[in-house]
């Protein structure tokens, strides 16, 4: 009733991922930089972000009571707060970094699960 699916050779395969390779490139110099640049910021005892004279992101707080759950919901808070809020520049690349980590990999994600060999699986699902 449909059209039959073509069959896909391994060069069509590469040029559509060529692109991922330029991101993850691109993602390995940023991430790198980005994060020698906030290591210093990180208090001594680890457990704050000093911006500045007057600014302080902790990476300890309560959301739900629950320990491991607020332990690990701070730490991203801590992190992407200044990023978010323009606090911080190098939060800003250090965020941007992190997604250029993620997208390749939800790209993979899309594209294996468009394929008709993975219908009904569980990348085809989601």
């Amino acid at each position: 009733m449909g059209v039959p699916p073509r069959a896909e050779t391994k060069r069509s395969r590469a040029l559509r991922a060529t692109p991922l390779l330029l991101i993850l490139i691109t993602a390995h110099f940023t991430f790198g930089t980005s994060l020698r640049f906030l290591e210093p910021l990180i208090s001594s005892s680890g457990t704050s972000l000093r911006l500045s004279s007057d600014l302080t992101v902790p990476f300890t707080t309560t959301y739900f009571h629950i320990p491991v759950l607020d332990d690990f919901i701070s730490m991203f808070t801590a992190f992407f707060t200044p990023a978010i809020g323009r606090f911080d520049v190098l939060g800003q690349l250090q965020a941007l970094a992190f997604l250029g980590d993620l997208v390749p990999l939800l790209l993979i994600w899309l594209i294996e699960g468009s394929r008709t060999g993975n219908q009904g699986t569980v990348a085809g699902r989601l």
